[in-house]
């Protein structure tokens, strides 16, 4: 799989820079969340089936926003498909603090499109 190095093209880098930090920054949220909710909540209630299922799939999505910061397009389709199936299973996650995982991963696809519209043109783009 080919692997985007940084571009050279001016308005890519900043946005995937920017993706970069609302990645970050969203994945570092929800994970300060679970630790605080998993270990230090002192009553448990049992968890179910759907919550279960919305757990698995939203840590799907934050895995493909990580994988996203080496390949674009795997990690970017990933984390925004992960996000719409999670639309269908809670509706309530359209609720505006989920938006940085497909505003992230939107970002991260246009950064690979326009890297491979750049490529097309003639110019190099590195793999590793």
């Amino acid at each position: 799989m080919k692997r985007i190095a940084s571009s050279t093209n001016k308005e890519t880098k900043v946005i995937r820079r920017v993706a970069r930090i609302l990645s970050v920054s969203f994945i570092a949220i929800l994970l300060f969340f679970f630790i605080g909710e998993t270990f230090f909540q002192e009553h448990h209630e049992p968890i179910t089936g759907n919550a279960i299922l919305q757990l698995s799939i939203t840590g799907i999505s934050l895995l493909g926003l990580a994988l996203a910061w080496w390949w674009e397009l795997l990690g970017g389709a990933l984390a925004l498909t992960a996000y719409i199936i999670l639309c269908f299973v809670n509706p309530m996650v359209l609720i505006p603090p989920l938006f940085p995982v497909p505003l992230s991963a939107l970002l991260f696809l246009v950064c690979w499109w326009l890297d491979r519209r750049h490529d097309r043109r003639g110019n190099t783009v590195a793999s590793h």
